[in-house]
């Protein structure tokens, strides 16, 4: 169901949901805000099965956005992994990139694919 919840909601938006792997939702993203504005990126999630009581985890991005730093911590720079690192069980290749992002005060939204794209557009905007 949470699951389900979740894609509903990105179809709701516009988007052609994919499942590559088990568990790993896909979508075409454009980015609208920032730095790679214009840019065309898949961005996927990861373990959504809790969805909306828990967030989505950080995002994943295929196309690096910005140079692997494990040593950092915060944002803008660090935090960024390579997702099969981040998610060995998936099956994810080199080519996709996991900013480990946290939502917070989640419990203190509406909890809806919304308010997450809303984080997700002011982490892109303050790269």
């Amino acid at each position: 169901m949470a699951k389900d919840d979740f894609i509903a909601q990105l179809q709701a938006r516009g988007y052609n949901v994919r499942e590559p792997f088990p568990g790993f939702i896909v979508i075409d993203y454009k980015i609208d805000i920032g730095s790679f504005i214009g840019e065309v990126v898949q961005l996927g999630f990861c373990r959504i099965d809790s969805f909306p009581d828990i967030p989505p985890g950080g995002p994943n991005f295929n196309r690096h956005l910005k140079p692997f730093n494990n040593t950092i911590r915060t944002h803008p720079d660090g935090g960024i992994h390579y997702s099969k690192n981040a998610f060995p069980d998936i099956g994810m290749g080199n080519e996709w990139q996991y900013w480990s992002r946290p939502f917070p005060a989640w419990e203190k939204t509406d909890r809806s694919v919304d308010t997450y794209f809303a984080h997700l557009r002011h982490l892109l905007d303050t790269i």
